[in-house]
């Protein structure tokens, strides 16, 4: 079976690419590293939305969808002016009077004017219709005159009340047909309105299949009224008889249970009792008396009112019908009003599903029709991919469930997180610093240089084709293919890099997330890592976070690492203790430690005990530099990258700087990836292979 395909002009607006996979990730990678946990990070992507990229399509969050729902639903209160819903009543009832008013007028003055011209005719001695004599056709424009002055006057006593007025209009006997026609059409729409939008249009299909008689109503609402009585009293309310005799009734939709029904009713109602909220109390009344003129019928009027009580028996503290505080100009016909209530109703539905998606990250239930219904299909869309984000990034290997059940990261997925960090810090400094490119090959512990030797076993296989092919031909090689031998191959000459061994050591107190550095500082651990296991494979890395007390973080953690929110104070000393007893496992190389603060020490531990002072105490500086001295007589450098300044704090560097002789950087959180790495890469000791 062939498929059909509709092709039009790109205007901008269109979606022509959905999520990859990849945008998917990074976006969930940087929620992630904000929050330290996985459902934190998709409840926050749900709650926010998405951008993949600068040209691809916003995915709208839950807040998106709020605020536009909400905007929508003011846009529609400052559109109308829901009191006109009576005026137009009004209005129109007017025009009828104004109809037979104006018919009966004509009428007796054509009459009239006919009696005249006939006694005219006589007295001239002209033809006269035979049928009638002149005297009787006056008698009877007098009669017709006298009529039509009684019906003016009973018209302009109508009362000043719009349900007086239909009252009297009742019983009033209509002299222009078509105002009769008029009149009837109008209590007719009032009563469907008043009556069939009560009953979720029920009345409507049972009237046509009767041929628009409410007997066949009054037997329904009865039945109803006895299966709901039955309800309350704890019997057997048999639903599914009922639904035998109606069901035909409601369509194509039809409940599939008792609650179902009721629920249906209950918001039928609420919607006919926010039209009477939402009007002035004038108006309100004059709607009231209208819809109690209107019910003529005592047997009706019964079966609405016990239905009515019964609805509320079945849910005391069900919706009553809100208020909407309409403050438009636009006149709004009744039906018109009604709609526009049911689609704030709607509105209000949809809006508790996305503030209950809101605060728990979960968006199952939000209706997806109702969400293209009222805020298209553009929404939807984002909707979906909403929905269905866990589960991509599930598919795609990125996260799992751990045995507790909640979501974890997988090993693949903590790899994207770390490439991402470096990949991020390699791309500001390409942009700032030329040459510079990032490389996605594992090295054996060398770099290729510029020079050339001829290859030895042992050697790494990295060949210079160009000299390889020369070497071939001047040794006498020379027709095509050229045939080589294992003399010719000649390789570059490597630079063999020196192990390193480095602790990172990152300040977790809560200064560097009110300062906003703890991001950066997170992003720098996890690219640092990924840049070491993957280019640099001999070399060790350790992450020490430090506030209160310090503890070693695992590289497979630090998607995961947050701030201290409850240790405030920064315990350099403590830092630095750990920091040195994690490198002293490694014998040879070069040792270092990289540190990231933005705060001088305020702990520090003294014979197994903490000591707390803020600010600064002597003795927690004095401590701290006699752990310095102590890293530094093990050889190990201490490179300082801190992210703040203030008098007492450079001191405090500059007396650690010149005991260990590392080096201080002073930067800011933006450029704080590009320092340590950039100072990584180039302070690396290399020789080059013999």
């Amino acid at each position: 079976m062939s498929e059909a395909f509709t092709y039009s002009r790109w205007d901008g607006t269109q979606s022509v690419f959905d999520v990859s996979d990849d945008a998917l990730m990074d976006e969930f990678s940087e929620s992630l590293l904000s929050r330290g946990d996985v459902s934190s990070a998709l409840r926050s992507m749900t709650q926010r939305g998405f951008q993949p990229d600068e040209t691809g399509e916003r995915v709208q969050g839950v807040q998106d969808l709020l605020q536009q729902l909400r905007g929508d639903r003011q846009e529609l209160l400052r559109k109308f002016n829901m009191d006109s819903t009576v005026d137009d009543l009004r209005r129109r009832l007017d025009e009828i009077v104004e109809i037979e008013r104006k018919g009966m007028s004509d009428r007796a003055a054509s009459t009239r004017a006919r009696a005249d011209t006939m006694r005219d005719a006589t007295d001239q001695g002209g033809d006269v219709e035979p049928t009638l004599d002149p005297d009787t056709a006056s008698q009877l424009a007098d009669r017709l005159g006298e009529m039509v002055e009684r019906k003016r006057a009973q018209l302009e006593g109508l009362p000043k009340d719009l349900a007086g007025a239909v009252r009297e209009l009742g019983s009033y006997e209509f002299f222009e047909p078509e105002a009769q026609r008029l009149f009837d059409e109008l209590k007719e729409a009032m009563q469907r309105q008043f009556v069939d939008r009560q009953f979720d249009k029920m009345t409507e299909t049972l009237r046509e299949q009767g041929s628009q008689d409410w007997s066949t109503v009054k037997r329904m609402m009865h039945d109803l009224n006895e299966m709901l009585e039955r309800q309350i009293d704890g019997d057997n309310p048999r639903f599914d008889d009922f639904m035998d005799k109606w069901g035909e009734a409601f369509g194509d939709d039809p409940p599939k249970a008792l609650e179902e029904l009721v629920e249906r009713l209950q918001r039928q109602v609420a919607q006919m009792q926010s039209l009477m909220n939402s009007l002035s109390p004038q108006q309100r009344r004059q709607l009231e008396d209208l819809i109690e003129g209107l019910l003529q019928d005592a047997d009706l009027k019964k079966e609405m009112g016990e239905l009515a009580q019964n609805l509320e028996i079945l849910n005391p503290t069900g919706d009553r019908g809100r208020r909407y505080p309409f403050h438009g100009d636009e006149p709004v016909a009744l039906g018109d009003a009604l709609d526009t209530l049911d689609r704030l109703r709607q509105m209000d539905d949809l809006e508790r599903q996305l503030k209950r998606g809101q605060q728990s990250g979960a968006i199952e239930d939000v209706d997806p029709g109702a969400v293209r219904d009222l805020l298209g299909e553009e929404s939807l869309r984002s909707l979906e991919e909403l929905r269905f984000l866990a589960e991509r990034l599930q598919e795609a290997g990125q996260i799992r469930f751990n045995e507790d059940g909640k979501f974890e990261l997988t090993p693949r997925g903590i790899r994207r997180i770390g490439q991402r960090a470096l990949g991020e810090i390699f791309a500001y400094i390409r942009k700032h610093y030329g040459g510079q490119h990032e490389t996605r090959e594992s090295g054996l512990g060398g770099e290729p240089t510029d020079g050339t030797k001829r290859y030895a076993f042992g050697d790494q296989f990295a060949i210079h084709l160009q000299r390889t092919i020369h070497n071939a031909i001047v040794r006498g090689s020379e027709r095509t293919p050229v045939h080589l031998e294992p003399e010719d191959f000649e390789v570059y000459r490597m630079e063999e890099v020196a192990q390193s061994s480095t602790v990172l050591m990152v300040d977790l107190s809560l200064s560097m997330a009110m300062r906003g550095n703890f991001l950066a500082a997170k992003k720098v651990a996890l690219a640092l890592d990924n840049l070491i296991r993957t280019q640099f494979q001999r070399d060790r890395l350790y992450i020490v976070g430090f506030s209160t007390y310090a503890r070693e973080m695992k590289a497979e953690k630090l998607a995961y690492l947050s701030w201290d929110e409850f240790d405030p104070y920064t315990n350099i000393q403590h830092g630095l203790a750990l920091a040195q007893k994690l490198l002293m496992r490694h014998k040879g190389g070069t040792k270092q430690i990289i540190m990231i603060s933005d705060g001088e020490p305020t702990a520090h531990m003294e014979n197994g005990q903490l000591f707390l002072q803020y600010p600064p105490s002597p003795r927690t500086i004095r401590e701290t530099l006699k752990e310095v001295r102590r890293v530094t007589q093990a050889g190990v450098t201490i490179n300082t990258f801190m992210l703040e300044r203030n008098a007492y704090l450079m001191e405090f560097i500059d007396d650690m700087t010149r005991i260990n002789k590392g080096r201080v950087f002073y930067t800011t959180s933006d450029q704080l990836g590009e320092y340590i790495l950039v100072d990584y890469l180039s302070t690396r000791k290399r020789k080059v292979v013999a």
